[in-house]
């Protein structure tokens, strides 16, 4: 099973846009070219990003007088570098889009985690905020730990699996006092 981030951003004029996947690990086509990777996930700024240290790296390669063979295995290290942090910076690409991580969800496959997260939720696609998520560190209440504001919030009932309101389990009355102790009974000689 994998596991993949839910994002959306409902405040886009075409619908197919409203909802973003990714997949949690490293992205495995962008170990071939990270840069088409990046082109074609609209990450301009982190294509350019890769593009620039790849050029850094030959040029100083060639300034420097290092021999080719550690020139390659820079740039390599530098594109494995890349597809192990790819899906983790198109998950900041889309926050700085506005969109919003909204949920976490497993699957065999892309389609199959769509498919269970479109079963599974009930509420409304979030709007993009002024302030959109930023990779800031947050505690489970929703705030910013270190006093900055955020902007996630916490959906109301589960995300999954989905319940509806015949299926919960009505509460139990609690127990005499005395009678209990845990899930067992008082020994006779505690009475």
């Amino acid at each position: 099973m994998r596991t993949f981030t839910v994002h959306a951003n409902a405040s886009l004029p075409r619908a197919e846009d409203h909802v973003r996947l990714v997949k949690e690990g490293m992205a495995r086509w962008a170990i071939l070219s990270p840069l088409i990777w990046f082109l074609y996930h609209r990450m301009w700024w982190e294509g350019a990003a890769y593009f620039g240290l790849s050029i850094l790296i030959a040029l100083a390669g060639g300034a420097l007088g290092v021999h080719e063979n550690i020139t390659v295995l820079l740039g390599l290290g530098l594109q494995l570098l890349a597809a192990m942090e790819a899906n983790d910076l198109r998950r900041l690409a889309l926050a700085r889009k506005g969109y919003q991580t909204i949920a976490i969800i497993h699957g065999s496959d892309e389609e199959e985690a769509e498919a269970r997260f479109f079963a599974s939720w009930s509420h409304a696609l979030p709007q993009a905020s002024d302030n959109p998520v930023t990779s800031a560190v947050m505690d489970r209440t929703g705030s910013a730990i270190g006093g900055q504001s955020a902007t996630y919030t916490k959906p109301k009932g589960p995300v999954w699996p989905k319940r509806s309101a015949k299926t919960e389990e009505p509460e139990q009355p609690p127990a005499p006092a005395g009678e209990v102790l845990g899930l067992f009974p008082k020994p006779p000689s505690l009475t």
